[in-house]
């Protein structure tokens, strides 16, 4: 059998703000893993956004913070 593999985004801890040509976005990812006693895991993740030639976004920064 396969274990069960979750992934949530809290989505009242979902933020973007944007900068100009940059935009950050920040969330809580929960990510649960097993089977009949799943463990939770979480985790705070931020992505930096560059807008490159006019219209394309490229992720030019990636944080993870994982919580006990």
């Amino acid at each position: 059998m396969r274990p069960i593999n979750h992934q949530t985004f809290v989505f009242r801890r979902f933020k973007v703000r944007v900068y100009g040509d940059a935009a950050i976005i920040s969330y809580v990812r929960l990510t649960q893993k097993g089977g009949s006693s799943p463990v939770t895991a979480r985790a705070e993740e931020t992505r930096v956004w560059e807008k490159r030639e006019g219209a394309r976004w490229v992720l030019v920064h990636f944080h993870k913070s994982i919580s006990p």
